[in-house]
Order: C-alpha cells, then structure tokens, then sequence
C-alpha cells in the first residue's frame, strides 16, 4: 500500500526532532564513554543482530523470496561489521588497532550496497537467490578474512581512518616513505 509523500514527511520531521535537537544543544561537546561500554553496547549487541538477520535472510530463502533475502544478507552483513567493530574495542579483547576504523567505516557503505541490489531487476525473481547468498556469503568471508588479518598482523590495517585528512597524511607517508 503506497501513501502519499505528505503524510509521511510529517513523521519523518517528527522523528528527526530528537537528534537534531539534541545535536544542536550538545553537538559541540566530545562524550567519551568507557572502552566497556563501546564493547558492550556495540560488540555484543552487533552480534545478536548478526544472529537475528541471519535468520531472517534464511526465512526469506525458504519462501524464495528474493528481496527478503537481500535485506536480510545486508542486515546481517553490516550487523557482522558492527561486531567485528564492537569486538576489537582497544584494551578490552585486544590491543589498539585498525580494525575498529575500518569495520566502522565500511558498515553503511557495504549494506548499502548490498540492499541496492534489490532494486535491480537481475536480482527480482527467485532464481536469483543463489548468486544473492554466494554473493553474501563472499562478502562474509572477506569481513572474517580481513578482521582475522588485522589481528593477526596489525600493522596491516592503517589504525587512522584512510578518509580524514590526518588518516590520508599518514597513510600516504607510510606508503611513499615520506
């Protein structure tokens, strides 16, 4: 069932009063929280939302339906970032590192990605649900590959993110030996 935009700008308005509120009276203040908290808040419930898209992904599979799964496979892929992210929290599981830039900045863009797919029409029908899951199930892999990397050999991520300007200087120095 459609609506029209204008009964629905006023609830998107609504929504937005809190944060932009909120924004504009304490946006020019740092808050931060305790590394337990970031580990917690972000870690352990990241993983339960894994869990959670998952299933829906594969509930979407079992009645091939195709969108259901590629929401699903976003879902689950961002909220497996955000674990990762949450996960490698610095002096909680493990020392300070990159990781926790980079799963950061590659959750929106990676589930964004992914969910756009449903808006191709390759990717309407339900034959198209095996390449879905073979392409999730790539994606998975790379995030478990690079975040086991990263650990492993630290010095591999860069531990500022590559798209400030400070991230940019230094990882253009360490590159180019300047």
């Amino acid at each position: 069932m459609r609506r029209p935009l204008g009964s629905i700008l006023p609830i998107l308005a609504t929504c937005a009063l809190l944060p932009v509120g909120l924004l504009i009276a304490f946006g020019h203040r740092m808050v931060m929280p305790p590394m337990w908290v970031h580990f917690y808040a972000v870690g352990v419930t990241a993983v339960v939302a894994t869990v959670a898209a998952v299933a829906i992904t594969v509930a979407g599979a079992r009645r091939g339906d195709t969108r259901t799964v590629i929401v699903g496979g976003g879902f689950s892929l961002m909220a497996a970032l955000l674990a990762v992210h949450g996960l490698v929290t610095p002096r909680m599981l493990v020392g300070p590192n990159g990781l926790i830039a980079v799963t950061g900045a590659a959750t929106l863009p990676v589930g964004g990605i992914v969910m756009a797919l449903s808006a191709l029409p390759v990717f309407a029908s339900p034959r198209a649900i095996p390449r879905v899951l073979a392409l999730q199930a790539l994606l998975a892999l790379t995030i478990v590959v690079v975040s086991v990397v990263g650990l492993v050999e630290p010095s591999l991520v860069p531990r500022r993110s590559p798209c400030s300007p400070s991230g940019s200087a230094s990882t253009a120095r360490s590159r180019f030996g300047r």
